[in-house]
């Protein structure tokens, strides 16, 4: 399967529905978080997304998730990459990642 493309700046409503159905926090989300926020699939419907939250030359890995039909298909890497080349970019040296539930990811 080819690498899916992967846009940036998500809508705020379809980074919402995304998160929400994969039971994880929205709450918070703005739209100004969705400058660093990277998805694929359709804009109206993406299938994945990974966020980014930036502070200084250390980042935050947040909202990493693939719609359950589309797991398993390497969308989650080349997201999960994209992500880390962007960061790179913005001259990020330290990216950390909090979970309690992707531990096999």
């Amino acid at each position: 399967m080819g690498q899916p493309k992967i846009s940036s700046r998500p809508s705020r409503s379809a980074a919402v529905r995304l998160l929400a159905a994969a039971q994880l926090p929205t709450e918070d989300l703005t739209a100004a978080h969705c400058e660093h926020f990277f998805y694929s699939g359709p804009p109206t419907e993406p299938t994945g997304l990974v966020g980014l939250e930036l502070f200084g030359d250390v980042a935050l890995l947040r909202s990493l998730v693939v719609a359950p039909e589309r797991r398993g298909t390497g969308e989650g890497v080349a997201l999960l990459k994209h992500a880390e080349r962007h960061a790179r970019g913005q001259g990020v040296t330290t990216l950390y990642l909090l979970t309690t539930t992707a531990e096999a990811f």
